[in-house]
């Protein structure tokens, strides 16, 4: 059977999903956040509701996805309530990496870290085969961090040594939320990735745009980028070092409303963590299907800010220092991510590598005004999950289960009839429609 991502499996317990899917195209949120594991806080602040099981029902369930991968697998809490679902046959060992959850979603775990490069902080995250990677590796970040148990330790350690480890486990690395003015590499750390990669590993082959392996075929290096929610393929690809990588879209949900408003759609025969490897890093882009995700201007980071009265700066405002609103000094600016990439950028938007693939816009039942929580998750369960209410249930399907209006307000912004009130300094963005029988829903 093959399926494509739009299509939903159903909902319910007998709902089947990837375990019994030959082939297919498979959604896959690589960057989900726990709360809270074996009763102890892990990610701060982050929703108590975030424990591993809620996270997977969330996902299959609520959302749709396909896969999932659960970024704290580094804190022994973690591990231990996965290891107490495979006890009790829930979670089972996939081959070729990855655990199965149900017969039906796929985990893949990994584990964010805060690397500081030259006293600028940014994340990255490492995924692996299964536990027994995560295992050795917290074994090998312990010496270098305070507590190695909580979410996202900041650790004391040369970044090629850390690179390389995850090589050595038959793990991928990829740049989190990379340009976000906190914690983003391109934020707030460098310009260019490739003098830090080539430092990192001691060589640097060149990019080969489309390869899906900055270092060339047949060499080590799997490393991804993630886009984050104030960016998209067109805004990343006007760095032309970046054609070389391959790009995700993920959410780093903190709460389950927030799991897959951002997700990646790969190619896979069979899935598993291998599966993901190949479809990432395979030499070809044709096995990564699709990016999608929120359209950047409602990222909370996406324009430049200023932290005193609010008002936009662009690009020239920001480099004066002075907002021309209050006259507020550079301190109090956050910068946005439109403005950092018109900074750093070296193409002009339009500029892909071949075979990058598209970027399609969603906007979240959470995020569309007149659509509540009840509505949201009725819709949710009667139509096979979120993915499916956005992208593929029809008018009529939506109109039985939460009436016309509701239906009519998806169906526009599905087709991009929307107007955008844009995020910055913290702050998302907001959507309304056109619709004929109103200017603003």
């Amino acid at each position: 059977m093959r399926r494509h991502w739009w299509q939903s499996y159903g909902n319910g317990s007998d709902a089947e999903g990837p375990g019994k899917c030959i082939s297919g195209e498979y959604r896959i949120d690589l960057h989900i956040h726990v709360g809270k594991a074996c009763g102890k806080p892990v990610k701060i602040p982050s929703s108590c509701d975030m424990t591993v099981p809620r996270i997977l029902e969330a996902a299959l369930y609520d959302k749709g996805l396909d896969a999932l991968g659960i970024v704290d697998c580094n804190s022994r809490w973690v591990v231990a309530d996965l290891d107490e679902l495979i006890q009790a046959g829930d979670l089972k060992e996939v081959e070729g990496g990855g655990l199965l959850w149900r017969k039906k979603l796929l985990v893949i775990p990994g584990a964010e870290v805060e690397i500081d490069k030259d006293g600028r902080p940014f994340h990255l995250v490492a995924f692996f085969p299964g536990i027994v990677q995560c295992r050795e590796f917290t074994a090998f970040l312990m010496p270098h961090c305070a507590n190695v148990n909580m979410s996202t330790p900041r650790v004391n350690i040369d970044p090629g040594s850390l690179l390389r480890k995850v090589e050595s486990l038959g793990g991928f690395s990829a740049i989190a939320h990379a340009f976000t003015p906190y914690k983003g590499y391109f934020g707030s750390a460098g310009t260019r990735l490739s003098p830090w990669l080539e430092r990192a590993y001691g060589f640097l082959p060149m990019l080969e745009p489309g390869s899906y392996s900055p270092f060339g075929k047949g060499t080590t290096g799997h490393i991804a980028l993630e886009l984050g929610l104030s960016a998209d393929t067109t805004m990343a690809d006007r760095i032309s070092e970046l054609h070389g990588f391959p790009f995700l879209s993920s959410s780093d949900a903190h709460s389950p409303q927030r799991i897959a408003r951002e997700f990646t759609v790969l190619y896979m025969e069979l899935p598993s963590f291998e599966g993901v490897k190949s479809s990432l890093f395979g030499g070809s882009m044709r096995f990564q299907v699709a990016n999608v995700g929120i359209d950047p201007r409602l990222g909370k980071y996406h324009r430049s800010v200023c932290g005193k009265c609010g008002s936009f700066l662009d690009s020239q405002a920001y480099a004066n220092g002075t907002c021309p609103a209050c006259g507020a000094k550079r301190p109090h600016f956050v910068k946005g991510v439109k403005e950092r990439i018109d900074e750093i950028a070296d193409l002009e938007e339009g500029n892909h590598p071949p075979g990058r693939p598209p970027y399609i816009y969603q906007v979240p039942l959470s995020m569309i005004p007149g659509i509540g929580p009840v509505t949201a998750s009725r819709l949710s369960h009667a139509l096979g999950g979120e993915i499916g209410v956005l992208h593929g249930s029809s008018h009529d399907d939506i109109s039985r289960v939460a009436g016309v209006r509701v239906a009519d307000t998806i169906m526009a912004l599905r087709a991009g009839r929307y107007g955008v009130k844009e995020g910055g300094g913290g702050r998302y963005g907001e959507v309304w429609t056109y619709l004929p029988h109103s200017k603003h829903i």
